[in-house]
């Protein structure tokens, strides 16, 4: 126990050497909910890390919507390579403010945990379902995951991750609201999580890495699947000015390689700002803890004004152009109908869950079994969802969601 107690101190103290003050070291964390022997060759936030990869519910993320559903093509983002997008570019932004990388990489790579099948449109149908019953929301969703669902170990349910890692994952949104707190009830049994602060330093980095993330690369899918050109980007005031330096450098290029600059180009630029924002932020309430990073008035990770507002130009011309479209809004409609009619008919009949989900349900409590079909629904990948309303419904089974598939399901059911 020694040697295996010491190398972890060394590895705490030795990835200390280049945080600040108000980062989080692994040497002072809160500590888990079930007590553990240190890990032996890893700090404890890349132990959290190696959890959660290693669980189902991170492959299945694979198959999960992160825009296009069920997508043909291999080269537009799921909902796997987009949280790996996010991990990475949360180690890049909290190694340049100081803060703990292997944490925000945790708190990144279970931030989408939680997120069922069909992306935003099968969040919004099973909160609808789950309405009289605390609602669902996919925050509080992965929060439920690694505290409570996964079971995989003989001690503990979950994943007993660090109350860092915990916090990082409720707060991902922000301080947690009332409602996902309600669906979560597994948050307010573990002590001290603090719902209504802040997240440390290293939560606001995943969280905006998250949200920068999702810009560049839903535009960049955009531009690939054709949804818009380059030419419809020149407008926004994020692209324009880059795709006009592009050009002027690069005349002769294709526009594969000039959307690829461009995106990679804004995206560069973004981080860049982050950074800058951030340590203005940082110097001006010069926290001297995780604690005081927590309690400040304000976010001490975001991005200035004006180049928020240019970022929410990106997100309502993605809005108008790619979510809104036809095309998107007649696919929403389809996966809400099969979201509610998986829903129903679980609710109506527990038995048919799988056994590992039913045996110890009790069937006498309406919400506990409204919760355990929202589990069960939102674990499923895009295709599993999609042959299980076939078989229920008779109908041949499908594993693609294009538009001969949405017309024969939508006239079947």
């Amino acid at each position: 126990m020694g040697n295996r107690d010491n190398l972890a101190d060394t590895l705490a103290q030795s990835e200390g050497m280049g945080l600040k003050s108000f980062a989080c070291r692994p040497e002072e964390s809160r500590g888990r909910a079930f007590c553990e022997n240190a890990p032996r060759d890893r700090t404890e936030y890349q132990r959290d890390c190696d959890r959660i990869v290693h669980t189902t519910a991170f492959r299945r993320l694979m198959h999960k919507t992160q825009v296009f559903l069920a997508p043909e093509s291999d080269h537009v983002r799921t909902r796997l390579t987009h949280t790996i997008e996010v991990a990475r570019a949360a180690r890049a932004l909290s190694n340049s403010l100081g803060l703990n990388a292997d944490l925000a990489e945790a708190i990144a790579l279970a931030h989408d945990l939680g997120h069922p099948p069909f992306g935003h449109a099968g969040e919004d149908a099973l909160d609808e379902q789950m309405s009289s019953y605390g609602g669902f929301e996919h925050n509080a969703q992965s929060l439920r995951i690694v505290t409570t669902l996964v079971r995989n170990y003989m001690e503990f349910d979950g994943l007993n991750l660090t109350w860092e890692c915990r916090e990082g994952i409720a707060k991902h949104s922000g301080p947690l609201l009332q409602t996902i707190a309600h669906q979560a009830d597994e948050v307010a049994r573990i002590d001290g999580l603090e719902l209504k602060l802040h997240g440390s330093g290293e939560a606001q980095v995943a969280a905006i890495a998250d949200d920068v993330v999702y810009n560049c690369h839903d535009l960049q899918d955009g531009l690939r699947t054709k949804q818009f050109t380059l030419d419809d980007t020149s407008e926004l005031e994020l692209v324009g000015p880059i795709l006009e330096r592009a050009r002027h450098r690069h005349p002769h290029e294709d526009e594969h390689k000039l959307m690829h600059l461009v995106v990679r180009t804004m995206f560069g630029e973004l981080i860049a700002c982050i950074v800058c924002e951030s340590e203005r932020r940082l110097g001006k309430h010069s926290p001297a803890s995780p604690g005081e990073v927590r309690r400040c008035s304000c976010p001490v990770v975001g991005l200035d004004q004006d180049t928020d507002r240019k970022l929410e130009e990106v997100r309502q011309f993605l809005m108008q152009n790619m979510y809104n479209t036809d095309n998107m809004q007649r696919q929403r409609r389809v996966v809400c109908r099969f979201v509610n009619q998986l829903f129903e008919y679980f609710n109506e009949r527990p038995s048919r869950l799988p056994l590992n989900w039913n045996m110890d349900l009790d069937t006498s409590s309406e919400i506990d079994v409204a919760r355990t079909v929202a589990d069960y629904i939102s674990g499923m990948t895009d295709n599993f969802a999609i042959n299980t309303f076939a078989r229920i419904n008779e109908l041949a089974a499908t594993v693609t969601l294009h538009s001969t598939v949405c017309e024969s399901i939508d006239s079947a059911s």
